[in-house]
C-alpha cells in the first residue's frame, strides 16, 4: 500500500495537468506541430478556432502562436526546453491544412477537408478524409486513411498500410507489412511491399497505369466486369491464377508474360518473387 506523499505523487501522475484553450484563426492558416512526443487526436468543427487540449506534466507549458499562414502548437519544458510527452486532443477548422510530425505516438484525424502531412517514427497513423495532398508516413507503425482525394502518399517499413475510397494518385510503400486498397478510383496507382500479401479492388480506368509488387507475399487484384487493360505478369518460382479466361499474346524469358483485356488500354504491371497472382473479377 502507498500512503501520504507517495499516493498523492501517483494521483497526480495519474490525472496529468491539463491545457485547455481556443484560439481564433483567419481561413487560410494552416497547422503545424512538430516534434511531437505523445498521441495526437485531430478532429474538426466550422468554427474559425483552433481548440487545443493538451495532457502534460506541471513543469510543461503548451504554446499557440499565429503568425502569417500558419499556427504553430509548441510544448515547452522547464526552463523553454522541449517537453518530452505530451498527448494533444484538437478540434481545428474543417478547411484547414495539417501538418505533423514527431518522434513516437500515434496520428488520428477525422474529418479533414485540406492538406494533410502526418508523420511519426513509433506509432500508427490513421486519418479519415484529406484533400489536394496527403502525405502519410511511418517507421514502425500501421497506416490508415479513408476517404481522400489528391496526390495520396503512404509510406511505411514495419507496418501495414489500409486505405479505402481513394479518388486521386496513390503511392503506397512498405518493407514488411501487408496491403489492402479497396474503393480505389484512380488512372494511377503504384503499390509495393517486400514482405507481405497486396490487395487492390478498384477501377482500371482507360490510359491508367497500375503496379502492383511484392517479393515474398501474395497478390490478388479484383477488376471490374469490363475492363481495358494490358496485363504484365512476372514471377520467379509463383504461380498466376485467374477467374475468367485470358490468352497470353506475349510470353517472355524467364516467368514473365502478358495478355489484353478489352482494347488493352489501361496498363498493369504484377509482379510477385515467390507468391500467389490472383486476377479476380468482382461480382456484379
Amino acid at each position: 500500500m502507498v500512503t501520504g506523499i507517495g499516493a498523492g505523487l501517483l494521483l497526480a501522475l495519474a490525472q496529468g495537468w491539463q491545457t485547455d484553450t481556443t484560439v481564433a484563426v483567419e481561413r487560410g492558416t494552416r497547422l503545424e506541430i512538430s516534434r511531437l512526443g505523445g498521441d495526437v487526436t485531430i478532429d474538426t468543427w466550422e468554427r474559425n478556432a483552433i481548440r487545443v487540449r493538451a495532457e502534460h506534466s506541471s513543469t510543461e507549458r503548451i504554446e499557440v502562436r499565429i503568425t502569417a499562414g500558419a499556427a504553430t502548437v509548441t510544448a515547452r519544458g522547464r526552463r523553454g526546453g522541449r517537453a518530452y510527452i505530451v498527448d494533444y486532443s484538437l478540434t481545428v477548422p474543417v478547411w484547414m491544412d495539417l501538418d505533423l510530425s514527431g518522434t513516437y505516438g500515434d496520428i488520428m484525424i477525422t474529418g479533414a477537408q485540406g492538406r494533410v502531412v502526418a508523420e511519426t517514427v513509433e506509432g500508427d497513423v490513421v486519418v479519415e478524409g484529406g484533400r489536394g495532398v496527403v502525405s502519410l508516413q511511418s517507421i514502425e507503425g500501421d497506416i490508415e486513411l479513408a476517404g481522400a482525394s489528391g496526390e495520396i502518399d503512404l509510406h511505411t517499413v514495419d507496418g501495414g498500410i489500409r486505405a479505402r475510397n481513394l479518388d486521386g494518385r496513390v503511392v503506397a510503400e512498405t518493407v514488411d507489412g501487408d496491403i489492402v486498397l479497396s474503393g480505389v478510383r484512380s488512372a494511377d496507382v503504384t503499390a509495393t511491399t517486400v514482405d507481405g500479401d497486396l490487395e487492390y479492388d478498384g477501377v482500371l480506368q482507360d490510359d491508367g497505369r497500375y503496379r502492383f509488387i511484392t517479393h515474398d507475399g501474395d497478390l490478388a487484384i479484383t477488376v471490374p466486369e469490363r475492363v481495358n487493360a494490358t496485363v504484365s505478369v512476372a514471377t520467379f518460382s509463383g504461380t498466376f491464377e485467374a477467374d475468367f479466361p485470358v490468352t497470353i499474346t506475349e510470353a517472355r524469358r524467364g516467368r514473365r508474360f502478358s495478355f489484353t483485356l478489352g482494347s488493352g488500354s489501361a496498363r498493369v504491371e504484377l509482379e510477385s518473387f515467390e507468391g500467389l497472382i490472383r486476377l479476380l473479377r468482382r461480382s456484379p
